[in-house]
């Protein structure tokens, strides 16, 4: 698990996230909520280490993140971050295998067990069908499938997604959200994902983490953060709750 003792991030002439207390558990879905710069993503880069805490701890199975060795690090988490490293000249196949980076040799030469770890990834996401199209020329929400390929060819046990949905449209938002949903369910994974739809977040997440302002404002199940009250206090915007007409779960309409 993860946990953040008055864990906090500043630059000089600010501060991104002041000092938080919080845990995140294995084999749940946590999802970060919130306005643009509220802290969602500087909290997601400090879980990932690409940030160093400016004050407190961010612990990962009870020792320092900054202590852990890269590779060794990236076998327990793997993180996709909001802007995805350039991919235009590599076949699906060849992006799903760099996921096996943090178990390969120092020659770098894949073996048995990389390879059936990478077609275990192709066929969880499905991705089957296009291997070996260039990533540059597939659909939004078939990059998406591909990059969370390459996420699980790492084997991690948590995945730490920053604005995943970003740029797909609803039908592929509510297909990845699927997926993760499911991946989760099936591997025992831990997520946890900065989402900016707040009936995405209470409909595939567990655990919702609401920020404002770089501090942790609230915290909870949806059914708990899926109020009238709670939502003016998260965001400002007078909403009401409706229920679901099929599925029975809450539904936020803006008033």
């Amino acid at each position: 698990m993860f946990q953040l003792d008055q864990a906090g991030y500043r630059l000089p002439d600010k501060t991104l996230l002041h000092p938080t207390s919080i845990r995140f558990n294995a084999a749940c879905i946590y999802g970060l909520i919130g306005h643009n710069g509220s802290g969602k993503s500087t909290l997601l880069k400090l879980l990932a280490g690409q940030l160093k805490a400016s004050s407190g701890r961010v612990d990962f199975d009870g020792r320092p993140v900054a202590s852990w060795p890269q590779r060794r690090f990236a076998r327990e988490i793997a993180y996709l971050p909001q802007h995805l490293p350039p991919s235009e000249h590599l076949t699906a196949l060849e992006l799903i295998q760099f996921g096996r980076y943090p178990w390969q040799g120092l020659l770098g030469r894949a073996n048995a067990q990389d390879k059936a770890e990478v077609d275990r990834a192709i066929e969880l996401t499905q991705t089957q069908a296009y291997r070996d199209q260039r990533v540059d020329t597939l659909s939004g929400g078939e990059r998406q499938r591909v990059w969370l390929a390459m996420l699980l060819a790492q084997n991690s046990r948590f995945l730490l997604l920053d604005e995943p949905l970003a740029a797909l449209d609803i039908a592929h938002q509510a297909e990845v959200l699927e997926l993760i949903h499911r991946l989760s369910r099936e591997l025992g994974l831990g997520v946890i994902l900065v989402l900016h739809d707040i009936n995405q977040a209470a409909r595939y997440c567990d655990r919702l983490v609401a920020l404002s302002g770089g501090r942790v404002i609230a915290s909870g199940g949806p059914a708990e953060l899926m109020t009238p009250e709670q939502l003016q206090y998260i965001y400002g915007v007078d909403m009401s709750i409706v229920n679901h007409p099929l599925l029975g779960i809450p539904v936020a309409l803006a008033n």
